[in-house]
């Protein structure tokens, strides 16, 4: 909503900088309809979620949302700061926040809810400073053929300013550049204000001839992407960890050796193995799971009676004072030697 707001504030301004005053007050009266509007629906909204959540734009900081979202932040740094030059790896954030968070939420994490802050934390001070760069020649790019009048149409240079700052203002509290279709649409847009249209009949006609291939091969590579890799995305999820077959779960360790899932999920098909061999080699999974989600009770619970199965008073002990530290109320099954 917000970021509506500001892509229409945007435009008024660029009408008045070029001088195109009906322009500008017809995007006047649009955000003022706009607003009166959302004024009259709120005024008339029965309580609900909806309703809640717009009245929480007087006070965004004192909601729940905005605590989380800031805690989620203050983690995400912890990371870049352990990996500050090149970053953990792009989208390798779900796989290495449950080791930096300092929250006990064992919620699956899959964005940092700020592309910002994830971005610096995956990609580290050279990716940041190379999308810096890549910025920066496109906006000159961009401002070079605004001035020179070869823009191809009025949206590369009137509406895709706009939809570039709405796009920055909402990657600030979100993660819209990770869906498939904003970031291409956005991706579009962007093709507008950097290309001009070929000034020559040579150069009109060589496009012509391109652009068909071009489309079918998108085509054909979008079709193939679909049919083959459509679940690769839920392969490292925790529903695709807990089916997965201990083959794929050892490659998936080989992959992404810092997710707690995947040793978590080894160990517990170790364990069903039901062998003395087995049982230790599942106790090492999970213990691995721990070190890799270190507040995580529900795992700490599970490695201490584990551990006491196993006949390792010592080690079960150690796992159920991490539960008490992090979950006091949480009900602990007794140690064999300790005080009641």
């Amino acid at each position: 909503m917000l970021a509506f707001f500001l892509g229409l504030g945007t435009l008024c301004v660029g009408s008045l900088l070029r001088r195109r005053f009906r322009t500008m007050l017809a995007l006047i009266a649009a955000l003022a309809i706009a607003a009166a509007a959302l004024t009259a629906a709120f005024d008339r909204m029965p309580a609900s979620e909806a309703r809640d959540r717009i009245a929480s734009l007087v006070q965004p900081h004192q909601t729940l949302s905005a605590h989380y979202r800031l805690q989620t932040w203050r983690d995400t740094l912890r990371i870049w700061n352990a990996h500050s030059s090149a970053g953990v790896g792009a989208n390798a954030f779900r796989m290495v926040y449950p080791l930096f968070r300092t929250t006990s939420d064992s919620a699956f994490m899959t964005h940092a809810e700020n592309a910002y802050v994830q971005s610096l934390a995956e990609k580290g001070l050279i990716g940041a400073l190379l999308m810096a760069l890549l910025i920066l020649a496109a906006s000159r790019q961009a401002r070079a053929i605004g001035r020179s009048g070869t823009a191809p149409t009025a949206v590369a240079s009137f509406g895709v300013p706009a939809a570039c700052l709405i796009a920055a203002f909402n990657a600030a509290f979100d993660f819209p550049l990770h869906t498939p279709l904003y970031a291409g649409v956005l991706s579009v847009l962007a093709a507008l204000s950097l290309s001009a249209p070929a000034d020559s009949r040579a150069e009109r006609e060589e496009p012509a001839r391109i652009v068909p291939f071009s489309l079918v091969a998108g085509l054909l590579a979008a079709l193939v992407f679909g049919l083959t890799l459509k679940p690769m995305h839920l392969r490292d999820t925790p529903r695709a960890a807990r089916s997965a077959t201990p083959d794929q779960l050892a490659r998936a360790i080989a992959w992404a050796p810092t997710s707690w899932q995947d040793w978590y999920s080894f160990g517990r098909q170790a364990c069903l193995m039901n062998s003395p061999e087995s049982w230790a080699l599942g106790e090492r999974c999970i213990a691995q799971a721990a070190a890799y989600d270190p507040n995580n009770y529900r795992l700490w619970l599970e490695l201490g009676k584990l551990r006491l199965h196993l006949g390792d008073r010592a080690g079960a002990r150690q796992a159920f004072e991490r539960v008490r530290a992090l979950r006091a109320w949480v009900p602990l099954p007794p140690v064999p030697g300790d005080a009641p």
